[in-house]
């Protein structure tokens, strides 16, 4: 069975590409690698010169309509820092605040990717722990019960507990401040984190011009991206494609399937036009080596890349496998470790490293 995005690009190229309509049309991705492999299957149909549609990522597809720049991590904790500290008249320093400050800019990336009212949202959290102080609504064999009682079991004397909630709650209870102030003082300076981008682009996108004849992208959808779907869906140029044409997911046990409903869902909200094949049923294939350390693992994916590189039938596949490492330090060390032989150039492993060497940020 031909894979999904070589269907997608075959599907457009054989409807537009001969015309050479397709430079009018956009193609989103969940991210860069999906893109790059599309443009591939597209120049391999082609086999031609041709205009090419335009490739972004989500990510960079938000960003066209949104006025804000999405600001550096580092110098987002930062900021929340000096935030928190005039919120909370207290002296706190950098390194106790980093770990739980990193929690808290996920939290607002989350409250802004699905568009919540934060208020509400920490008022109900405040009003929740409140409630949790007092059992006696609870029944001593309810499930809320043990799970409250455990929680509570871990915190040793009852006077630790009752500060720990108080703090809890006094916390909670200045966050929608430190969230509103933290947004102001990003919105000054033109900047955003991913969440907030996302939501200034969907609030945008009334007063902007598009660009496109047509929009083609699939994703799995958060609050502001279902926004943004919807609103190029009622333009009438977007097409929408997910990666789930599995026999499963027409079977009939796939409705007691929660990611399956989910996917139903977005199927049924945001349809495909051109259909794509059914992917067949396989037993897939593992093997488990045991090997005594994460360099080692490096070592050992250079010999299967070196066999596969080696074996004629499997030489054709290197360009879908991917390697997945147990931790991002054995990036170095595992490009050391790929063979010469699967390399256009010699000094291509050079330019590969000098390139992850320019994104790694100095310690």
């Amino acid at each position: 069975m031909k894979e999904f995005l070589r269907q997608i690009a075959q599907k457009f190229y054989s409807e537009y590409g001969k015309k050479n309509d397709l430079a009018d049309f956009l193609f989103v991705f969940p991210n860069r690698r999906p893109g790059l492999f599309f443009k591939k299957y597209l120049s391999e149909l082609a086999q031609k010169p041709i205009f090419s549609p335009q490739v972004l990522t989500i990510n960079e597809f938000f960003q066209q309509f949104s006025s804000l720049k999405q600001e550096d991590n580092i110098a987002l904790l930062f900021r929340l820092f000096e935030v928190f500290k005039e919120v909370v008249n207290e002296d706190e320093k950098f390194d106790q605040f980093i770990a739980w400050g990193q929690m808290l800019l996920n939290d607002f990336n989350d409250i802004d990717n699905y568009c919540v009212d934060a208020d509400k949202l920490f008022q109900n959290i405040v009003e929740e722990k409140e409630l949790e102080q007092k059992f006696d609504f609870l029944e001593d064999d309810s499930e809320q019960f043990e799970i409250i009682k455990k929680f509570w079991n871990n915190i040793p004397s009852e006077d630790e507990r009752k500060k720990y909630t108080q703090n809890f709650i006094e916390i909670w209870s200045i966050l929608p401040e430190v969230y509103n102030r933290f947004k102001e003082s990003l919105l000054g300076d033109g900047v955003a984190y991913n969440g907030m981008l996302c939501r200034n682009a969907v609030e945008n996108l009334k007063t902007v011009e598009i660009p496109y004849r047509k929009v083609v992208g699939f994703n799995a959808l958060n609050g502001t991206e279902r926004a943004l779907f919807q609103f190029f869906k009622q333009k009438g140029i977007a097409d929408f494609y997910w990666d789930n044409c599995s026999q499963m997911f027409f079977a009939e046990t796939a409705n007691d399937n929660n990611a399956m409903r989910f996917l139903q869902n977005n199927i049924k909200e945001f349809p495909s036009r051109f259909s794509l094949e059914i992917k067949d049923q396989q037993k897939e294939t593992f093997e488990v080596l045991s090997l005594p350390s994460s360099v080692a693992q490096t070592k050992q994916v250079y010999n299967i890349i070196k066999n596969l590189h080696q074996n004629e039938e499997d030489k054709s596949n290197l360009i879908k496998t991917a390697i997945v490492l147990p931790d991002e330090k054995l990036l170095l060390p595992q490009l050391y470790s790929l063979p010469e032989e699967i390399l256009q150039k010699k000094d291509d492993k050079e330019k590969a490293l000098d390139t992850i060497k320019k994104g790694f940020p100095r310690k």
